[in-house]
């Protein structure tokens, strides 16, 4: 948009005006807002956008036009994608690119980071451990802990609940029964 310090009036006649501030030579015009419909910090520059022309910031606009997608807040600029090799939805911290679209390069991408283990599906912050207090191999249903790794306690942990009897090592799914 073209600014100027020279404003036309509905019956058609020019006026100036416009100077937001006479003491500061760089608020000398009205600046042009762009509608953040995400509140993410970044305006819509799209024809259909809304814009105004303001001394003042009105409430939901912003002065800049680079936004990528004025619909979701967590895309825009400066948009952190992780790859995530292994698909588990968590990328590795280690491998990120930012911009307002994932990288084309053979891999997915994810907007969360944080995986223990990129290379493997079930190692990642939702990973579930099992307490096996009687060390025979299967956790107690009871007793877990969610991370990447299981906590260094002292306690045997699992991946698995199958334990009724987690304090006797002969009751566990591979025991042999006996009547």
């Amino acid at each position: 948009p073209l600014l100027t310090c020279e404003v036309v009036t509905p019956d058609g006649y020019a006026e100036t005006g416009g100077d937001c501030d006479d003491e500061d030579a760089d608020e000398n015009i009205e600046k042009l807002w762009y509608l953040d419909a995400d509140s993410d910090g970044y305006g819509d520059a799209s024809a259909d956008a809304d814009t105004i022309f303001s001394c003042e910031r009105p409430d939901g606009y912003v002065s800049n036009d680079e936004d990528c997608d004025d619909l979701d807040a967590y895309i825009n600029p400066n948009t952190v994608w992780y790859r995530d090799v292994d698909g588990d939805e968590y990328g590795d911290d280690d491998a990120t690119s930012v911009g307002c679209e994932a990288p084309d390069d053979g891999y997915d991408y994810v907007l969360i980071g944080g995986d223990c283990e990129d290379e493997d599906a079930y190692y990642n912050p939702e990973t579930v451990w099992y307490r096996d207090y009687d060390s025979d191999g299967f956790g107690d249903a009871d007793n877990y802990y969610i991370g990447c790794e299981a906590p260094d306690d002292g306690y045997d942990w699992v991946s698995n609940d199958w334990d009724d009897n987690d304090e006797n090592e002969l009751v566990n799914p591979d025991a042999t029964e006996i009547c």
